[in-house]
């Protein structure tokens, strides 16, 4: 023997013998019996046994409950596992410790690996126990207890935000509403396409640039169109706790955009542009009865040919030196295919 201790030796008959065998605790038991330690009636000694070794083992196994979320907000069943450090016997569902909740679908994956689904009952925060002493390894230890898990359960939905309503002119306006957040809380504002994470200031009122503002997704497109150019957007705000639960603002299409503000059908973007003016008489062309300076009212100068032969910067439809006609101006234009301004009104 190695390392441990012969208590009993009994002789049953001339060839059997028994012992109790005490382990040490040090390791493995190992057992020998050395050769010529007996003789046989002719006086031959025995070969040596072959060596019996024994594990030693009194480590408890142990248990750790994997998988349960930190926070749920409904009572639908979820999947947690219980892993031992070890293969084990013994372990079962009811020995499986739920507060606040079941445990069903009891499930032996292997040796060391068990699942269960757990219910919330909806009445409080969810937790999970194995006690010590359910299961047992090969030594028949039995198991050390399982650190407790909690799983938060809240179903209470944030405070409602609010959206201002605004009619504005502006394409990228400045939208702004009222959000209470608990901590963990968050607010999204969707408008027009887009959605934005927003941040409300101390006293709870939070406010959205569409013009600056980087969306989380999609892009900012809003209705413009309609009748007199006026058009109604949605804008929905949410806050949404850790848990998932949400509440989202009760008003409807908070934001109008009005792009023709006098109503006259002419959109403000093209009736405030400036209009050309290239012969710099300080009179746009859609108000220049001669928009190139020229001399020829552009009503008539519509019907020009195009052709200026002698190169004198007046088409040969209306070029004296062409027609042959009187020029009593001096203008260079046949008074007889543009009559004279003699009160000069233009």
């Amino acid at each position: 023997m190695s390392a441990e201790k012969l208590v009993l030796a009994t002789t049953v008959d001339g060839n059997t013998y028994t012992a109790d065998i005490t382990p040490s605790g040090a390791g493995n038991i190992t057992i020998d019996v050395a050769a010529a330690a007996a003789q046989d009636g002719a006086g031959n000694d025995n070969t040596a046994a072959t060596q019996v070794v024994t594990l030693f083992d009194n480590v408890p196994p142990t248990v750790a409950i994997q998988n349960a979320p930190a926070i749920v907000n409904s009572t639908t069943p979820y999947n947690v596992t219980f892993e031992f450090s070890e293969d084990v016997s013994g372990f079962a569902i009811g020995d499986i410790t739920v507060g606040n909740g079941t445990a069903s679908n009891f499930v032996a994956v292997d040796g060391n690996t068990y699942t269960a689904d757990i219910t919330p009952t909806g009445a409080g925060d969810i937790t999970i126990d194995v006690a010590a002493g359910v299961a047992q390894d090969g030594a028949n230890n039995d198991n050390t207890a399982a650190a407790q898990v909690v799983t938060v359960f809240d179903n209470t939905a944030p405070t409602v935000p609010t959206v201002n309503s605004l009619t504005t002119h502006d394409v990228t306006p400045v939208i702004t509403g009222t959000a209470t957040l608990a901590a963990g809380e968050t607010l999204t504002v969707e408008v027009a396409g887009a959605t934005y994470t927003v941040v409300p200031d101390g006293s709870g009122n939070w406010s959205l640039d569409t013009g600056t503002a980087v969306a989380t997704s999609g892009t900012f497109a809003p209705n413009t169109g309609g009748t007199n150019g006026l058009t109604a957007n949605e804008v929905v705000a949410t806050a949404t706790d850790g848990a998932g639960n949400s509440s989202t603002d009760t008003t409807n299409n908070e934001l109008t955009i009005d792009v023709d503000a006098d109503d006259d059908g002419i959109p403000d973007a093209v009736e405030n542009a400036a209009a050309p003016d290239p012969d710099a008489d300080t009179i746009p062309n859609n108000l220049d009865l001669d928009s190139d300076g020229d001399g020829i009212p552009d009503a008539i100068e519509n019907g020009a040919s195009g052709v200026d032969t002698d190169g004198d910067g007046i088409d040969d439809t209306y070029d004296v030196d062409q027609t042959g006609g009187t020029d009593a101006n001096g203008d260079g234009v046949d008074d007889n295919v543009i009559p004279r301004d003699t009160d000069n009104d233009s």
